[in-house]
């Protein structure tokens, strides 16, 4: 028996064949899955793109005008760099010397009196590691205590290169407006004042030493131990010690002597004979 073609049948037809182009149009717009093999060819079809999701082309634009590539990492570097350098020099720039500040460290005819104190009262102050020994001649000076003032804290104590000594001295805001000054760091030097009746002895290692209305005391640098001391009194007067005046002997008596002994031994052997 001979098919013959009917209108269900080429309808039927149809729909498959057109089922056809359109599975194999889907097929060529969808990539191909992890699970099937990949083209690793050298003819560049099967390349993967780049983690970030950006081409060869992406990243060129990334690079500046200098040819020079955007790093955020080493940017965020540069960025910290700078700001670290911008706080060095804006501490370097708000260190005051003590004469900006006459009404708390006093003033020139002021630091000449407390130099005449010091060398008529204080004869050395040497030692290391937070001991030292305090050799002085005044007689109101006793064991050192701590120079307590709530707003003032020593930073540190430098010293240059001819060993000339100093020591960075950090003022609040509220006691640098009691005296009229400005508030931050100040340098101060050996025979300032700081405050009233408080003069800069010595500037030790770790520590100060201040006279305080005739008192020793010391100012710690801070976050520092204690320092100790060890006075040693010297008096202001001392008792010369009589010295003989040496006086040579005549030649009268030499010879006098000497004729006595001869005597004497003549003297003797005659007695022997």
């Amino acid at each position: 028996m001979r098919f013959l073609p009917t209108r269900w049948n080429w309808l039927a037809c149809f729909v498959v064949l057109l089922s056809g182009l359109v599975q194999g149009n889907l097929w060529a717009q969808t990539p191909p899955s992890g699970d099937g093999d990949q083209d690793i060819s050298g003819d560049g079809s099967g390349d993967e793109s780049s983690p970030d999701g950006l081409d060869d082309s992406d990243h060129a634009a990334e690079a500046d005008e200098d040819g020079h590539d955007h790093d955020p990492e080493r940017s965020v570097e540069d960025e910290d760099d700078s700001l670290a350098l911008d706080d060095e020099e804006s501490e370097e720039e708000e260190l005051h010397p003590a004469q900006e500040c006459p009404g708390m460290f006093g003033s020139q005819s002021v630091w000449d009196d407390n130099e005449a104190k010091r060398k008529k009262n204080l004869v050395r102050a040497y030692g290391a590691n937070g001991r030292y020994t305090v050799m002085h001649k005044a007689r109101s000076w006793g064991q050192p205590v701590r120079f307590r003032i709530r707003g003032l804290d020593l930073e540190d104590v430098e010293i240059d290169e001819d060993g000339h000594r100093s020591v960075l001295l950090e003022v609040s805001e509220d006691v640098a407006d009691l005296f009229g000054c400005e508030a931050g760091l100040y340098e101060l030097e050996r025979d300032n004042s700081l405050l009233r009746d408080t003069s800069v002895l010595k500037i030790l290692d770790d520590a100060v030493l201040l006279d305080y209305q005739g008192h020793l005391v010391y100012l710690p640098v801070h976050d520092w131990d204690d320092p100790s001391f060890r006075l040693v009194w010297q008096s202001r007067w001392a008792i010369p010690r009589p010295r003989e005046e040496y006086k040579p002997k005549s030649r009268s008596r030499r010879n006098n002597r000497r004729k006595k002994r001869r005597n004497k031994r003549r003297r003797n052997r005659r007695k022997r004979r």
